[in-house]
């Protein structure tokens, strides 16, 4: 039942993105608006609303990890200096370029535990809203 639920849901999901739905009259396929809406069983779809509610959820992830392409891009450059430089540098074995690589990732989640621990909480008792975009620049910010 789980996986026909899973299939139902990414099925919403092709259908409202692409022109197409089933057509009731005669069951065949027919060219039709884009939009969630076509396909809820509450709107004569063929699908239940709360799969297509979660197809809708799950597509709105794409804009929101296209956010972080920004930041991946200065991070392998980084990355790319990082590791042949400590090779070249004169310094205890401990501290290589995997260490730092490391260190640079766990300073990442230090710093967004922090900053959704303390500074978000703070600006909400502010009544301070900031929207999904601006968080990851301010994260951003943080970390560099």
């Amino acid at each position: 039942l789980l996986y026909k639920e899973i299939l139902l849901t990414w099925k919403a999901g092709l259908q409202s993105i692409f022109c197409w739905k089933k057509s009731p009259e005669e069951g065949r396929i027919v060219p039709a608006k884009p939009g969630f809406a076509k396909v809820k069983a509450s709107n004569g779809g063929g699908i239940r609303d709360d799969l297509v509610d979660a197809a809708m959820r799950l597509l709105l992830i794409i804009p929101v990890q296209g956010l972080f392409i920004p930041l991946s891009i200065p991070y392998s450059s980084i990355l790319t200096f990082m590791l042949p430089q400590s090779y070249s540098m004169k310094h205890p074995e401990l501290l290589n370029g995997t260490l730092m690589s490391t260190m640079m990732n766990v300073t990442t989640l230090i710093v967004g535990i922090l900053l959704n621990k303390t500074f978000y909480p703070y600006l909400e008792r502010k009544n301070i809203s900031i929207c999904t975009t601006r968080r990851v620049a301010i994260g951003a910010f943080f970390l560099t």
